[in-house]
């Protein structure tokens, strides 16, 4: 009896532990660019609101033709491509800040998938 009262209890854990979100592997990730030269970019967040970093902190995005480039915010304070491409040797440009975040906006974008699926409570 205590057995078959144990595996009702995992198989109750194991659905609900699938809806927590997973961080991402902590050690860099070997990428190629477009044109060949091959990078090292840690991947932050989790599998709902992700995002790339260099080894020195700056925020990385993909540019429209999949060049990992540095990211920067616009006016409204979203998250979007420089024309300054990631790579060994290049330096951002002096208006491009570490760390910068998502807006909230586009993290509510990234996260209504997510909470469709789970009922407001």
């Amino acid at each position: 009896m205590r057995k078959s009262n144990f595996l009702l209890v995992v198989l109750f854990i194991i659905p609900v532990s699938s809806l927590f979100a997973v961080p991402a592997v902590p050690w860099a990730i070997d990428k190629e660019q477009p044109d060949g030269t091959k990078i090292s970019v840690y991947i932050k967040g989790d599998e709902n609101v992700n995002w790339m970093e260099s080894a020195d902190g700056y925020t990385l995005m993909y540019d429209a033709q999949k060049y990992v480039v540095y990211a920067q915010t616009d006016e409204k304070g979203n998250l979007t491509p420089s024309n300054i491409r990631f790579g060994e040797g290049i330096k951002p440009a002096a208006n491009i800040e570490r760390g910068l975040p998502y807006s909230k906006a586009q993290i509510n974008t990234m996260m209504q998938p997510f909470n469709e699926l789970v009922p407001a409570m």
